[in-house]
């Protein structure tokens, strides 16, 4: 692929991510009023997977080795099941969806350190980006008016942790370079979250499945579909051609959108500290999306 055309990719990649990522922690706030946190994540990849592993075709399999689908489940796990479940389990203990964003906005910084103590060369530049969209979002994170609790804060931290580990993950380890990937990731990850709801929501599942909302249902299926099958697959995309910062930068932008969206539409009122983030967060960007030309290269992916 011409550079061109490649930096054309990488743009439309990072604003759909940088845009339906924005959406998906007020999307998880609708769902989880009538839909338990563990059980909703387990369903959502248990049948994005189903589906992805349809369209991938039961062919790609021939080439699929133990260790392969060993790689593929511990990214699943992190990703799918850990970062995604302690999310949804968060905003259900009381954490605004604009104050999660924010939190979320820490994941560059672990996963350019991941990267960073792996090995890969970081520059000055990328550092310094990565800390300008840190302390905007941190200026979001301090708005007293988004809605928190020390629990759900907690949950909140580890599920961006636990999202830089599994991306850190899928830059480094082998991974089959279709669909199949994706498919097996999702599928593992939710099968994990289905038997973690019939360990610890089974009476909650129960009770609350009777009455299911139709404004609930309606966002699971905005996250199934533009969330997961869309977006996820964006995003795994860019953390294997990309640089770890640039890959990350999203979680910069999404606490922007998150937080807009949360004032539209969840009574989320916003201080005069957003406004200073947001330009944080846009010069954060613009360190992170401009590659001199003596850049060194990034890590191909590990073809299998």
């Amino acid at each position: 692929m011409k550079s061109g055309d490649q930096n054309w990719k990488t743009g439309l990649v990072l604003l759909t991510v940088y845009v339906v990522w924005g959406t998906t922690h007020f999307a998880t706030l609708v769902a989880v009023q009538s839909i338990p946190p563990m059980f909703m994540t387990g369903v959502r990849f248990t049948v994005a997977g189903a589906v992805m592993l349809a369209i991938a075709g039961l062919a790609s399999l021939r080439n699929l080795t133990p260790q392969l689908f060993l790689n593929c489940a511990a990214a699943g796990i992190l990703m799918s099941f850990a970062s995604m479940t302690l999310a949804g389990v968060a905003i259900a203990s009381g954490v605004s969806s604009g104050l999660m964003a924010c939190i979320v906005a820490t994941m560059p910084f672990w996963l350019t350190l991941l990267a960073h103590l792996g090995g890969e060369q970081v520059s000055t530049r990328s550092w310094i980006g990565v800390g300008l969209g840190v302390t905007g979002a941190f200026l979001l994170l301090f708005d007293g008016n988004l809605g928190s609790t020390p629990l759900g804060t907690l949950f909140a931290f580890l599920s961006a942790f636990a999202w830089a580990l599994g991306s850190y993950w899928v830059r480094r380890a082998a991974l089959p370079t279709s669909l199949l990937s994706p498919a097996l990731q999702w599928l593992t990850g939710g099968i994990v979250g289905l038997l973690a709801s019939l360990m610890f929501e089974v009476d909650y599942v129960s009770a609350t499945l009777a009455g299911l909302q139709t404004s609930s249902i309606l966002a699971w299926c905005y996250l199934l579909v533009f969330g997961t099958l869309i977006t996820y697959t964006a995003y795994l995309w860019l953390v294997r051609n990309v640089s770890a910062p640039l890959a990350g930068s999203c979680a910069f932008v999404n606490p922007v959108i998150a937080v807009s969206i949360g004032a539209a539409f969840a009574g989320e009122r916003l201080d005069s500290e957003s406004f200073w983030a947001v330009a944080l967060i846009l010069l954060a960007l613009l360190l992170l999306i401009y590659r001199p030309k003596a850049s060194s290269p990034v890590a191909q992916p590990v073809k299998t």
